[in-house]
């Protein structure tokens, strides 16, 4: 089910100013976010499936990408627009909307790395890297994602959340 109208225009508008800002200085900034997150709330609750359904979405989108950025592979901008969409989304539609911004973080993560010539590098470090998270092994997650390392591949995650988001409000089911 589609979320109403207000609740998927002033998202929209949210996550557009995000991709923007990030594209252009890497950076999701605080006067954007911070008070989008109560606005999210009072707009499930006045329009959607109500608070507590907006508190677990905003809980739920903050746990996804919580433990990324405290191993060092995200951006808190990210967690905390994250925390936004959830929020304005609501716990229902968090899942789906997870796997739209997962998929096309994937396709993003391939692109960047055939325009950097490093694809052959990324992918044969995926799997070892995969592997140390799912042991939590976050020293050895760290090493081989060389993460910290000068010239690094970035990615503009926000744009990436901002995309899939806006596939899932506006591409009819």
């Amino acid at each position: 089910m589609m979320p109403p109208m207000p609740i998927r225009i002033t998202l929209s508008l949210v996550v557009l100013v995000a991709a923007i800002t990030d594209l252009q200085s890497r950076r999701i900034p605080n006067w954007l976010t911070l008070p989008a997150l109560p606005a999210g709330l009072l707009a499930q609750t006045v329009y959607g499936d109500g608070f507590w359904q907006s508190l677990l979405g905003a809980l739920g989108g903050f746990a996804a990408l919580f433990a990324m950025f405290a191993v060092g592979a995200g951006g808190a901008g990210d967690v905390k627009l994250f925390t936004v969409v959830g929020a304005f989304v609501g716990i229902r539609n968090l899942a789906p909307v997870s796997v739209l911004v997962a998929l096309i973080g994937g396709v993003a993560a391939v692109v960047v790395s055939l325009r950097a010539g490093a694809l052959t590098r990324v992918l044969k470090n995926s799997l070892p890297i995969a592997a140390a998270c799912g042991r939590g092994h976050w020293a050895e997650f760290r090493q081989r994602s060389d993460i910290d390392q000068p010239g690094a591949l970035r990615l503009a995650y926000g744009a990436v959340i901002a995309l899939g988001t806006w596939v899932f409000l506006w591409y009819p089911r």
